[in-house]
């Protein structure tokens, strides 16, 4: 069993402070993919207050390469904030964010 909330806490931190995010330990880690959806629905009420609503969805880790990078079998989902959606053609500063992925080949590469 893991302690959700201290989980999404440290992930909240982590994103507000724009820091890189340590592997959660102890009870914190999720155990299940289920654990770790848990964690992320926790971690979006958290954020509301600094980034806005959930205003829709994102799918990550789709290619091969990155699943296989990230130890994770197939695509996962999570949450996209009103204050992070944008007009097309916005320009933004790379320092605002942790670990910018990169375009390649008309496919995100991070």
């Amino acid at each position: 069993m893991n302690n959700t909330l201290a989980a999404a806490q440290s992930i909240a931190t982590a994103r507000r402070n724009r820091t890189p995010l340590a592997p959660l330990s102890g009870d914190a880690a999720p155990q299940s993919e289920a654990e770790g959806y848990r964690i992320q629905d926790t971690l979006h009420g958290l954020l509301a207050p600094d980034f806005g609503t959930r205003v829709g969805y994102k799918i990550g880790c789709t290619s091969p390469v990155m699943q296989q990078y990230l130890d994770i079998p197939h695509p996962c989902g999570g949450g996209v904030f009103a204050k992070g959606v944008h007009e097309s053609g916005v320009s933004l500063r790379a320092k605002d964010f942790v670990r910018v992925g990169r375009a390649v080949h008309g496919r995100h590469g991070g």
